[in-house]
């Protein structure tokens, strides 16, 4: 049973994800993007742009063709991203300067170059960043299990809370409040 498992798995079809991407980003989808994107910028070459389709190929039926060659290779096949997916993940991508991309030929093709620059500057204030928040709030340690407040996540119900009260501390719904007074739920 494990064999075929591991032959349903394609396992030589990995996809790096790190977590620390998303924690910067705010965004796993974005944080997966970039993964795969590091990946295809070391094959090109640190500053050389690579090329990449966004939809994959597909049959008659409206199945998903898998790719015989490099450029076949679509993010949609490789991440199985939507094409909004996609785009909002590139737009956050190039709003921070990590991902540049430029059109070139006839019909256009989209190629795309990480920037290990701005990557290694946003990576080192957004994780430093990320890592004094996660230090102490109220003086008192906070950890990846824990909410705002410092209560566990596991609780009886395992439901965090999802309006005002509970255990969030005052200073949060001021920092999230909109116009109006009305606050935002985004716990």
């Amino acid at each position: 049973m494990r064999d075929l498992l591991i032959d349903l798995l394609d396992l030589k079809s990995i996809v790096a994800y790190r977590p620390q991407f998303a924690r910067a980003l705010g965004s796993a989808t974005a944080a997966l993007f970039l993964s795969q994107a590091i990946y295809w910028q070391q094959k090109a070459g640190e500053g050389n742009y690579f090329y990449k389709k966004r939809d994959a190929e597909r049959d008659d039926n409206n199945i998903m063709l898998e790719p015989k060659t490099n450029d076949q290779q679509s993010w949609e096949w490789e991440l199985g991203l939507s094409r909004y997916e996609q785009e909002s993940s590139r737009k956050l991508l190039k709003q921070h300067h990590l991902l540049s991309e430029k059109l070139e030929g006839m019909p256009a093709k989209t190629y795309y170059c990480v920037n290990y620059d701005a990557l290694v500057i946003f990576l080192q204030v957004n994780l430093e960043a990320t890592s004094k928040k996660q230090i102490s709030i109220n003086n008192q340690p906070v950890n990846d299990h824990q909410q705002v407040g410092g209560k566990p996540t596991n609780k009886q119900d395992g439901k965090p809370p999802t309006s005002r009260g509970g255990n969030v501390p005052t200073w949060w719904w001021k920092n999230h409040q909109q116009a109006g007074g009305k606050t935002t739920n985004y716990i």
